[in-house]
């Protein structure tokens, strides 16, 4: 699985100015995310993607702030199955319903073959 945002700050002293440190853990897993080392454009943002393996039916996903705690901003956040931009792949077994209603197409044809073929 992997965890795409962005992370940002607001330019400027204070409350509002970056960098800003935050660490992504989850199953076992952690990495740090830095955006910004005081650049003066007013909204700094910086696209970042934090992957981890899910070890269970739920997992605990955590983002915990290092630095620049009074202002960490985080915009687009999304949990993705798989890789970033490439969507999961479908099973290759069918439903039941899928099977039912091919069987039942094919039921049909073949009535329709066999009344064609009587005359």
């Amino acid at each position: 699985m992997c965890l795409p945002f962005d992370l940002g700050y607001g330019a400027g002293s204070g409350l509002f100015s970056g960098p800003v440190k935050i660490t992504a853990a989850a199953a076992g897993t952690s990495a740090t995310f830095t955006s910004g080392s005081g650049d003066p454009d007013p909204a700094t943002w910086t696209s970042e993607t934090f992957t981890f393996t899910a070890t269970s039916a739920t997992t605990t996903l955590s983002l915990v702030g290092l630095s620049g705690i009074e202002y960490i901003g985080l915009n687009n956040v999304d949990v993705e199955l798989g890789t970033v931009g490439v969507p999961p792949t479908a099973s290759g077994v069918p439903e039941p319903g899928t099977v039912a209603l091919v069987l039942t197409g094919i039921g049909f044809l073949g009535g329709v073959a066999r009344r064609y073929a009587r005359g």
